[in-house]
């Protein structure tokens, strides 16, 4: 399994991209450690108002102190993937920094 923790730091996030059941029975997902209040907001504001993050169909499975998971209610890989990087864009983290991208 990807390790989610590694270098988990409140303030610097660091973030694992899931594939379809290769975390438990869950859709594609993008998991987020490491966040402050302001980068949660930042997050759900994003993830919920870019139409490239829409068209993913984004669900905020869940939320637990600095730690977030947004899973993807689409079968199209692609656009999931686009709207983990726009997510993370938001934060600052590039796309190479994306475990599992």
């Amino acid at each position: 399994m990807k390790d989610l923790r590694k270098n988990s730091t409140i303030g610097k996030p660091n973030a694992v991209f899931f594939e379809r059941g290769e975390f438990c029975d869950k859709g594609m997902n993008l998991q987020i450690q490491g966040l402050d209040n302001n980068q949660k907001e930042k997050v759900l504001s994003v993830a919920f108002s870019n139409p490239v993050c829409l068209k993913a169909k984004p669900f905020k499975q869940g939320d637990y102190n600095d730690w977030l998971m947004i899973e993807f209610f689409t079968n199209d890989h692609e656009k999931s993937i686009e709207a983990a990087k726009e997510i993370l864009n938001s934060l600052n983290v590039k796309a190479e920094d994306i475990l599992g991208i």
